[in-house]
């Protein structure tokens, strides 16, 4: 991974309705920039899934707004 650099403008852009999404795959990781608009998301998307959970890990940072989650566990 040393060496590496993008700047999200640089991504390609991936839009799902008002969701957009810009990603670059580093070693086994990715680099993700999201804009996801208020509303969209929660639980529903996840419905089917084991544990009705997303299955990935998640490192990040919220540059504006607020994100909510909760854990399989309730919390």
């Amino acid at each position: 991974m040393a060496g590496w650099h993008a700047s999200k403008d640089q991504l390609p852009v991936e839009r799902l309705g008002d969701y957009e999404g810009r990603l670059q795959q580093i070693g086994d990781y990715y680099a993700i920039f999201e804009n996801i608009p208020a509303g969209l998301g929660g639980p529903q998307m996840f419905k089917g899934l084991p544990d009705d959970a997303c299955q990935c890990e998640h490192w990040g940072y919220l540059f504006k707004g607020r994100f909510m989650f909760t854990y399989t566990d309730g919390s």
